[in-house]
């Protein structure tokens, strides 16, 4: 009885052997449709115009806000020659 209960151990520790058998992991890589070089070279070329075109942008509102201020400031002064020259004249 005692070699029956050995073989039947023996038999289930080959079970569980076969059981424990590794299982291997398929690992399916993405295909991504690479990009050729010139297709590269065209986006960083897009990319290098959109920034040259902002800071063309830019630099006109630059202009633009500067000549702005410039009139304004020009337009204060000659209301403050006014200003001063009435208080002159009405002394």
């Amino acid at each position: 009885m005692a070699e029956e209960t050995k073989e039947e151990v023996k038999k289930e520790d080959v079970e569980v052997e076969e059981v424990k058998e590794p299982v291997v992991e398929e690992v399916v890589e993405e295909e991504t449709p690479k990009k050729t070089e010139l297709e590269l070279a065209q986006e960083k070329a897009e990319e290098f115009e959109n920034k040259y075109l902002r800071a063309h942008a830019e630099m006109q509102n630059i202009q633009r806000r500067a000549n702005e201020e410039r009139q304004q400031l020009q337009r204060y002064r000659s209301q403050d020659l006014a200003k001063l020259s009435y208080q002159v004249l009405t002394t």
